[in-house]
């Protein structure tokens, strides 16, 4: 009879059967004791399994919209879904922008700092552009444009101003000026430039340079100063 462990496992189909072992019941159904037949998983739920007694109820970022189904579905990436037992795919919802989602997950995570996503559905982040920066997490565009005077690359939470640079070789006539490189930038942009010879630049985050003084020149690029005397 298919009325005591491990028989419940099986079904018995017919009269006259001498053993239930030529009846199991398949991955994605189950059955019950004296079962004539096995019973399909309802929707939202599974088996992977062959030979079981019950079915279970699909995860969070998961769902089964038929019957008899051995696995769960995972939801999209760009979507999530934070139900379970989910027999539909719409409860996978899209992510907004700002935000975006592996395959099979619970809620949608927000783009890190110096990342952005602008549409909904969101499989990942994208960096957001040179000369601009994102210095929150959620945003949902490129990122601010940073200040004349500033640069940045991809993917920087922040804008820098033009910096000093290296140290400047000696001049042709030996004597070491002091100088060091001086860069200036333009509105957004991703770096700053070398100022030119003839003129200079002493500031840090300056948005153009100044030409050199009558009386005194500057023959390489990048100086801090016009310190060669005509």
């Amino acid at each position: 009879m298919c009325t005591s462990p491990p028989m419940h496992r099986y079904y018995c189909a017919s009269t006259g059967l001498s053993s239930y072992d030529a009846h199991p019941c398949p991955a994605g159904t189950y059955s019950t004791v004296g079962a004539s037949s096995c019973t399909a998983c309802s929707t939202g739920r599974y088996q992977s399994g062959s030979t079981k007694t019950f079915c279970l109820a699909c995860g969070t970022g998961q769902y089964a919209d038929t019957t008899g189904a051995a696995a769960c579905t995972l939801c999209q990436a760009g979507t999530a879904s934070d139900a379970t037992e989910a027999s539909d795919a719409a409860t996978c919802e899209a992510c907004l922008p700002g935000q975006y989602a592996p395959e099979g997950s619970a809620s949608c995570r927000y783009c890190s700092a110096g990342q952005y996503s602008s549409t909904s559905g969101a499989v990942v982040c994208a960096d957001c552009d040179p000369g601009y920066y994102c210095p929150s997490t959620g945003m949902t565009d490129s990122g601010y444009a940073c200040a004349a005077g500033t640069y940045s690359s991809s993917g920087d939470t922040a804008c820098t101003k033009c910096p000093i640079g290296q140290f400047a070789d000696t001049t042709a006539n030996g004597v070491d000026d002091g100088a060091y490189e001086y860069l200036y930038a333009y509105y957004g942009t991703t770096g700053c430039t070398k100022c030119a010879t003839g003129q200079y630049q002493d500031s840090f985050g300056q948005t153009s340079c100044i030409n050199c003084p009558i009386g005194r020149f500057a023959s390489r690029t990048n100086a801090a100063n016009c310190a060669q005397v005509c």
